[in-house]
């Protein structure tokens, strides 16, 4: 390069190193104005808010110019642009303090702004006095174009770079921002174990998009639950249903065994069979119920009339229903394809539960209709006791009974009604029951087809 030439001052080392030093600082002047926008536009603030960071960051260099200039004449230059220095670091330190703790309210955002720009109002004609005394005078012209070169290309593109930073760091602080609900869940549900099914999500400090799924969620940590304590319970009941003959099993041969000379041995085989029977029976309904929960279907064939079909079933409980002083009847009919055997099953099984707890000399119904909906409606309807609502729901599952004194025990292992909603599901239908002033309804409603 020439002794005349534009960029002669750069040989310089002192005038190369404060130019890189004030081009870095009003670069990050002018990133910082664009991120101060962006802060207050992303916290919601107004348009007119906004558009004061701009003010703040123009009207104190307009205000201070001709001061601060006089300053750079009055006083030590190199100590003006230090002390300037060292007062805009400091704020951007503060500044950057309160960011990090995201506690930073409009007002003190363009504050701190203003006096950045007030840092900056004094740097400036300190900078461009202080040439003179570090670049020889013919290269001196060159030497402040070079520094109101630097400060305007650090104007001009500073905000396009602040934008760039803002668009990069700001879209991954806003998606890091907007996943925290989501990591907040994700902790909650780490949580979760066998141990504690009745812990629920908190969807109190959740977005609004989010309660939803949450409360979706919460349902289906209630059904889990539920379908948990339901295993529990089937363990126990199985254990107890099991227990009981086969205790009688060993208690029968016992005796036997203790008095071989007995000729009553024909009766106590025939009570050990009459036991095993009862054993085989709790086994072969535990295996239906299993068929039925892994989703096989029923297979239908065309039935021109069910009430044809419940009056079998009437004759076959004829006995039953005398024993108990009932009488029954058959109101109403249906048609379809169906599966007959396990229609014949559900009604013997709601039939059988109607005869233990009806009132003695009342009437026992079997109720068939087809609704509007062309879905076929097969009940029984018993007069006797009110059950309690609370436990309608669990009437159909497995080994439950209503009498928790078993008062049905040797006849009946609480599989009947659990049976019933096997078979209504194998019809692509759902078991129901109702019960107010004495009057109970326990059905299926099955799909004809």
């Amino acid at each position: 390069m020439s002794g005349s030439s534009t960029f002669s001052p750069l040989r310089h080392r002192a005038f190369l190193l404060i130019l890189v030093g004030s081009l870095l600082s009003h670069f990050g002047n002018a990133i910082q104005s664009v991120g101060a926008a962006w802060q207050l536009t992303a916290s919601g603030q107004p348009a007119d808010i906004v558009a004061l960071v701009q003010s703040a960051t123009n009207l104190p260099i307009m205000l201070l110019v001709l001061p601060a200039g006089a300053w750079a004449d009055m006083f030590d230059k190199r100590r003006v642009m230090l002390t300037a220095q060292i007062f805009m670091c400091s704020l951007s330190v503060l500044l950057a303090l309160l960011a990090f703790a995201g506690s930073v309210p409009p007002a003190m955002l363009i504050g701190l702004t203003a006096l950045l720009a007030c840092g900056v109002a004094c740097f400036n004609p300190a900078l461009s006095a202080s040439v003179g005394g570090i670049v020889p005078r013919a290269e001196l012209a060159a030497g402040v174009a070079l520094n109101i070169l630097a400060f305007n290309v650090a104007r001009s593109l500073g905000p396009a770079i602040g934008g760039a930073i803002v668009v990069s760091l700001g879209g991954f602080s806003l998606v890091n921002l907007g996943l925290a609900p989501v990591r907040r869940l994700a902790s909650q549900t780490r949580a979760l174990s066998a141990d504690n099914l009745h812990h629920r999500l908190d969807s109190g400090e959740q977005p609004l998009e989010l309660v939803p799924l949450i409360d979706q969620f919460n349902a289906l940590l209630a059904r889990i639950e539920k379908a948990y304590l339901q295993m529990e319970g089937f363990n126990a009941d199985v254990a107890h249903e099991l227990c009981t003959p086969l205790a009688t099993l060993i208690a029968h041969n016992e005796l036997a065994l203790l008095r071989p000379e007995r000729a009553d041995m024909r009766e106590v085989l025939a009570s050990n069979l009459e036991e095993l029977h009862r054993l085989t029976g709790i086994v072969n309904d535990m295996l239906f119920l299993s068929q039925a929960d892994r989703g096989v279907g029923a297979r239908r064939a065309p039935v021109a009339s069910l009430a044809s079909v419940a009056a079998d079933v009437l004759d076959y409980h004829e006995a039953a229903l005398s024993e108990a002083a009932l009488t029954a009847k058959v109101v109403g009919d249906a048609h379809g394809a169906f599966d007959v055997p396990l229609l014949r099953r559900a009604l013997s099984n709601l039939l059988g539960n109607a005869t233990r707890y009806a009132s003695s000399g009342s009437i026992v119904q079997i109720n068939l209709r087809t609704t509007d909906e062309g879905r076929v409606l097969i009940s029984v309807t018993n007069y006797g006791s009110t059950i309690d609502p609370e436990i309608l729901p669990q009437l159909f599952d497995r080994f439950f009974r209503a009498d928790p004194a078993r008062s049905h025990g040797q006849s009946n292992h609480g599989l009947g009604l659990a049976i019933v909603g096997g078979i209504a599901r194998m019809h692509q239908g759902k078991p129901f029951a109702s019960s107010e002033n004495g009057v109970t309804n326990v059905g299926i409603e099955i799909r004809p087809n």
